[in-house]
């Protein structure tokens, strides 16, 4: 098993440097060659090649395995993160998941931003501006800061994980958490599945 997890981490880590590079090469290209036409709109392009290298480093320095138990969320990291300890891997896997709505959503923008464009309205700089930050920021934002708010003590976790799950092993992976109970009560999520029945 364990040489299992051994491919499948230098998998992970081969195609991180690709990705990482080839999104590198990406944000250079746009940066440097959009034409002067699209200027408002590389705004929305240039914004979108960030994050997706913002997304190859979270996913480059963890493999994150999502488990519902009890009132809580548990993340289970493999990866280069467990040499620098439980925070990093909380913080790239937040800042993955954070990423990836981030870009779901910019790519929402990008069709409202088209949409404009073809019903004749030309968005300044400023208006591009306020669509990413409006659209794609925000979502997101109002997540990840929950989600860090609501991060839950990493022994708490390991044993509740170990109680309730224990075919996960979770003391010999880097396990973390967030409290779910924090974000029905303090959001009010309508229609909020109650996750102890998972």
């Amino acid at each position: 098993m364990a040489s299992l997890e051994d491919a499948v981490l230098l998998f992970n880590i081969c195609m991180s440097i690709l990705s990482i590079s080839l999104n590198i090469l990406l944000t250079f290209i746009v940066f440097r060659n959009t034409p002067s036409k699209f200027s408002t709109f590389g705004i929305i392009l240039k914004f979108h090649a960030l994050i997706d290298l913002y997304i190859s480093v979270g996913s480059s320095a963890t493999m994150i395995r999502i488990i519902p138990v009890d009132w809580f969320v548990l993340y289970i990291s493999y990866g280069p993160c467990g040499y620098f300890g439980t925070t990093a891997c909380f913080f790239f896997s937040i800042m993955m998941i954070g990423g990836m709505s981030i870009n779901l959503h910019t790519i929402l923008a990008s069709f409202i931003y088209r949409l404009m464009m073809i019903r004749g309205k030309t968005l300044s700089t400023k208006g591009t501006l306020g669509i990413i930050c409006a659209i794609a920021m925000r979502i997101a934002t109002i997540l990840m800061t929950f989600a860090f708010i609501s991060r839950e003590d990493d022994d708490v976790v390991r044993s509740l994980l170990n109680a309730l799950r224990p075919q996960y092993d979770a003391d010999s992976h880097v396990v973390t958490g967030i409290s779910a109970r924090l974000w029905s009560t303090q959001i009010g999520i309508v229609g909020h599945k109650d996750i102890r029945s998972v």
